[in-house]
């Protein structure tokens, strides 16, 4: 899974697309963090959730003919944070 050393346990967070697994969540902190994952290429989107590439974002919008909405960053990490951004 994009290279982590080890495997934590928690929630896996999926593609919305493809549903390849791309970060765990435990305890509302994303492993890689939310700065590794938009470094490696995952976008995340309002109301959708993550996708691991923009190829799958394109792929998603095509399918469900809908136009997707990037997240900013500051609140994806404000809301894993409970509303601390770091």
């Amino acid at each position: 899974m994009w290279g982590l050393p080890s495997r934590p346990t928690g929630t896996p967070v999926r593609c919305s697309c493809c549903r390849k697994a791309i970060a765990v969540q435990v305890d509302n902190v994303l492993v890689p963090a939310v700065r590794q994952l938009t470094a490696l290429g995952a976008v995340p989107m309002k109301r959708v959730g993550w996708f691991c590439s923009r190829a799958c974002v394109g792929a998603y919008e095509f399918r469900f003919r809908v136009i997707l909405e990037p997240e900013p960053f500051a609140s994806v990490e404000a809301r894993l944070s409970g509303g601390k951004p770091s």
